[in-house]
């Protein structure tokens, strides 16, 4: 690979760290034997690999950028659909849709989001914890859920705040 300058080339490893890099040059290196070797296509350069890498941190963050309102919105709809059914729909399976009684997902579910509970360090977990001895209403309780727990919470909780998230958020043909 043609690294070009010296000095930028070290500037580029102290921004980026050369484990990550490595993962934008590993398309550039050669096949053989079934297998990526240690040589490079000819042509190849550092200039090019950092421009990929860029590309993808500029991608990155126009995604998520773009998925911010969507999670806030979906969080939203959960927490008011279900706060109507119960407060604390999320801690009662026998509020909560047919997939809750039965198989794994609602254990999982609750396994995960008690995981977030213990982890947050968030102030409003910290003050239902010293004011209301810890339970989160759902209205809260949806803060705390990262996103593949919102996603799974649209599908695995109460049937009425499902169908609620689905038409705000989710086409017909939508697998949720």
């Amino acid at each position: 690979m043609n690294v070009g300058s010296r000095t930028e080339a070290i500037q580029h490893l102290q921004r980026v760290n050369y484990y990550r890099l490595s993962g934008y040059w590993y398309s550039f290196r050669q096949l053989g034997n079934g297998a990526r070797q240690d040589t490079f296509f000819v042509g190849t350069s550092l200039e090019d690999v950092m421009k990929l890498y860029d590309f993808d941190a500029r991608l990155r963050t126009t995604t998520f950028d773009a998925l911010a309102p969507v999670e806030l919105g979906v969080r939203a709809a959960l927490g008011h659909a279900l706060g109507e059914v119960d407060e604390c729909a999320h801690l009662k399976p026998e509020l909560l849709n047919v997939r809750a009684s039965r198989g794994n997902d609602y254990n999982f579910w609750l396994r995960k989001y008690e995981r977030e509970l213990v982890r947050s360090h968030e102030d409003f977990v910290s003050h239902h914890e010293n004011r209301y001895g810890g339970t989160l209403p759902i209205w809260v309780a949806v803060e705390i859920l990262d996103w593949g727990i919102a996603e799974v919470s649209v599908w695995v909780l109460a049937a009425i705040g499902a169908r609620s998230c689905r038409r705000r958020f989710w086409t017909q043909r939508s697998p949720v």
